[in-house]
């Protein structure tokens, strides 16, 4: 396992043989079963939990770019093969318990721009990506 730590008082989590690379700046990372993961975290306060019992086959894939983002994966699930990408601050994916994705699957927290109201400048797209049990 391969860690690089660009920040300061990061915090990593783990109960598991370890396979793979994580590159934080600022984030938690708490986890029961770490095995063919890549994280690539650019931001502060994000925070990653994979519950018991998590399977990866071949290989899950994380970005997040942006502050206050969240992944969750709950006990019992099965990946196969996925990226998962957080963009923009206060994004969140939650995969719930008991639940199997299958290979080459990518899930999205964002669709990576902006929709703004030209007469307020307010974003008006923000939304968070549930798959729960």
């Amino acid at each position: 396992m391969e860690i690089i730590d660009n920040g300061t008082e990061n915090e990593v989590k783990v109960n598991n043989q370890l396979s793979g690379k994580i590159n934080i700046n600022g984030n938690i990372i708490c986890s029961d079963s770490l095995k063919n993961i890549d994280f690539s975290i650019d931001g502060n306060y994000n925070n990653i939990i994979i519950d018991k019992n998590v399977t990866i086959f071949k290989k899950l894939h994380l970005t997040i770019s942006g502050n206050n983002g969240c992944l969750k994966i709950g006990k019992d699930t099965t990946i196969y093969s996925v990226d998962m990408i957080i963009n923009e601050d206060n994004n969140k994916i939650e995969i719930g318990s008991d639940c199997m994705i299958s290979e080459n699957v990518k899930i999205l927290a964002s669709d990576s721009h902006s929709i703004i109201l030209q007469e307020t400048y307010q974003c008006i797209c923000k939304k968070q990506i549930y798959n729960k049990k």
